[in-house]
């Protein structure tokens, strides 16, 4: 419990568990409340749980499993009011990754759930959002985020850039949510979201025209389906 310059903050206390092998980590760590005060806003994290299965490598990518649950996460902006401009209940996060056996493929599974969110006055209950990212070349994943970071700091990397991406779609990525799910004001939305490379497309293409985006679409097959209440649909 301290106070220093106007701030205040609360903590309850936590702990973790775990076991380092090799290149697996498995960890269960958990914390108590957190509360932080400062003029004019305050944050609330109520009983925190995560836990990991993991490898760890020398790239960016960890395999394995992962967990993460909130049951409260509030924040309060007095210049707002009192009530608070955001208020999430029993938020959890399932993620996997894996690796396919003999390649650098790259498959990521996650779920997101939340019981209520309220932000800014417009509250969403029962969210449930899975995404998945499927054959993500990873060294080409690599090499088109360095020469990115080149490319922010001036240098003139564009073409290959277009080389590390055309790799990188030629794998045949893919994007799936599904589902998108959430009620808004008591209202029901569901929707499906598909977008994927077309390999054969970009095999026999050496490089991609960041100038030129809309020369992929032909490329990439994507899907949409939306269900939603016709009153809700009016308001959007």
């Amino acid at each position: 419990d301290l106070t220093a310059e106007g701030v205040h903050i609360a903590f309850s206390g936590g702990g973790i568990d775990g076991a380092l092998v090799g290149q697996r980590l498995v960890s269960d760590s958990r914390a108590g409340d957190f509360l932080l005060t400062s003029p004019p806003g305050a944050v609330t994290i109520r009983n925190v749980r995560a836990a990991t299965d993991i490898e760890l490598g020398s790239s960016n990518v960890l395999p394995g499993d992962a967990k993460l649950s909130i049951e409260q996460l509030s924040i309060v902006d007095a210049e707002r009011g009192n009530s608070p401009v955001l208020d999430a209940a029993n938020i959890k996060i399932a993620s996997k990754v894996g690796l396919e056996p003999h390649t650098t493929l790259l498959n990521l599974h996650a779920t997101y759930d939340a019981e209520s969110l309220l932000l800014y006055g417009t509250r969403i209950a029962d969210a449930n959002v899975g995404v998945s990212l499927d054959k993500i070349d990873v060294a080409a994943l690599d090499t088109y985020s360095r020469l990115l970071e080149r490319i922010s700091v001036g240098a003139d990397s564009a073409a290959e850039v277009g080389k590390a991406l055309a790799h990188t779609l030629a794998a045949g990525p893919s994007l799936t949510i599904d589902p998108l799910r959430f009620r808004l004001d008591g209202e029901p939305f569901t929707a499906h979201l598909e977008i994927a490379a077309n390999p054969a497309a970009f095999a026999a293409t050496d490089s991609v025209d960041l100038d030129s985006w809309l020369a992929l679409l032909p490329a990439l097959r994507s899907t949409v389906n939306v269900d939603v209440s016709k009153k809700l649909a009016r308001e959007i």
